[in-house]
């Protein structure tokens, strides 16, 4: 069936035979090799066949477009109207390595290979030059999203991380030889019903004894070793350097940067017993690291026992030295539909942008306190609240109205670099944020009020 999932390629003797020489040599008087017109029509129906299925999928959502990629979210509208899905569709464009992985757990998941962290595949095949994938759609957000929500803390790590070990394993265990993902990060790791998935396996490649380096150098330039740009041939040791800049951006919330690494990615929200972890998880030599993921995800477990026991101990400083944990952070549950959906976005905004929408919003914001002042101390006769006493006034528009805007224009505004310089400001929840908010404006403004007062009275 051409929609079985496998990239097959015949290779039989006749068919072998038949298409290796010239076609002019296999018509003799006018007369067609039989076998090469039957292959021919096989050939040209299963085509057909894909392109006709391929049509039924209804796009939903295109969650992603790149010169080298197309991701979907799509649904399968039968010939009755019978819908089925969600699904994820991809479309990669076809290279020597590309998308080969998808093939390979496809054939795995086929035989009947239980794969608990990675997703279903349903469907690999070529579609004129691209390699078309039908996939589960995982339900769900990202680790980089649940960071982003929930703020870094060693007890996201302590839950999150080793699941992201175990699912790793199953792709250098599982498989022989072991598939190499090279392009690990929190966006490629999906938290669905409190179970750790990988995603995006379209530079993944099968390790090779032997091989000097990889076909081609790709992946995210934060999170890649340096074998993956051309100084060596990736193993399963590139996955564990990867692994390590993972565990130290669930410990602090951002990538970490050639400043990180310079100073050995010693950090505030780093304990030391992990730091010595991610240090030589990303040695620049691959011989300097875990030898595999299985010894890094066993020396997380021995730092994390000792550490919980000074957690106990010292519960104060252990926790302001690892920031709160809120109970709905664990594991893609309890998500707020569509938040972290924003988040996402949000982080795809140029600081610059983000910068002067801030400005758009102050502008707003101060524009909203002038009328709040102009109605309160010199009302028009026209306005209702004219007839009323100027203390009613001052409660009105600088007790209720300007807190409640200026709440709105915090909550709408980009606080990227505010968390960057102040991380335990993004692990508040909202419910403590807006009081802040909301008691800092009118007490400001009471300043400045009594400021301008006492320069107008000089």
């Amino acid at each position: 069936m051409p929609l079985s999932g496998e990239i097959v390629e015949s290779d039989s003797k006749k068919e072998r035979e038949c298409s290796s020489g010239p076609v002019p040599q296999k018509r003799e008087q006018g007369r067609v090799c039989s076998y090469c017109c039957a292959h021919e029509a096989d050939e040209l129906s299963a085509f057909l066949l894909l392109i006709e299925s391929d049509n039924h999928y209804r796009v939903d959502e295109v969650m992603k477009r790149s010169a080298s990629e197309v991701t979907e979210k799509v649904t399968f509208v039968a010939d009755n109207y019978v819908e089925r899905g969600p699904f994820i569709r991809k479309y990669l464009k076809f290279g020597p390595g590309v998308g080969s992985a998808y093939a390979v757990i496809h054939q795995a998941q086929e035989q009947g290979t239980y794969l608990s962290h990675l997703p279903r595949i349903y469907a690999v095949y070529l579609l004129k030059d691209e390699l078309v994938v039908v996939m589960e759609y995982l339900r769900g957000e990202t680790l980089q999203d649940a960071v982003l929500r929930c703020g870094p803390s060693f007890q996201l790590a302590q839950e999150t991380f080793p699941q992201v070990c175990e699912a790793v394993r199953e792709l250098h265990e599982y498989f022989n030889p072991p598939l190499i993902h090279r392009d690990l990060k929190p966006a490629n790791i999906v938290l669905s019903n409190g179970r750790v998935f990988l995603i995006d396996f379209g530079i993944a490649r099968v390790y090779r004894s032997g091989s000097a380096s990889d076909t081609s150098h790709l992946g995210t330039r934060a999170y890649a070793p340096p074998e993956q740009y051309g100084f060596g041939q990736t193993d399963t040791r590139s996955d564990v350097y990867a692994l390590g800049m993972v565990l130290y951006y669930c410990l602090t919330g951002r990538t970490a940067e050639v400043a990180d690494r310079e100073s050995a990615f010693a950090h505030p929200l780093v304990p030391e017993e992990y730091r010595s972890i991610i240090e030589r998880a990303c040695a620049f030599d691959p011989h300097n690291r875990y030898g595999s993921v299985e010894d890094l995800q066993r020396a997380f477990a021995l730092a994390t026992d000792k550490y919980v026991r000074d957690f106990d101990n010292i519960p104060e400083e252990a926790e302001s030295k690892a920031g709160r944990f809120r109970p709905d952070c664990r594991c893609g549950k309890n998500v707020v539909p569509g938040r972290s959906a924003l988040f996402s976005l949000a982080q795809r905004i140029p600081i610059p942008l983000g910068l002067a929408w801030n400005a758009l919003l102050c502008i707003t914001w101060l524009f909203v306190v002038a009328a709040s002042a102009g109605n309160c101390f010199w009302p028009s006769p026209g306005i209702p609240e004219s007839g009323y006493p100027l203390w009613f006034r001052m409660v009105e528009y600088f007790v209720f109205l300007t807190p409640a805007s200026a709440c709105v224009a915090y909550e709408l505004s980009d606080r990227r670099l505010l968390w960057r310089k102040y991380p335990a400001l993004r692990r508040l929840p909202i419910y403590t944020e807006l009081p802040i908010v909301g008691i800092a404006v009118p007490f400001l403004l009471a300043v400045v009020m009594t400021l301008l007062s006492g320069i107008a009275g000089v």
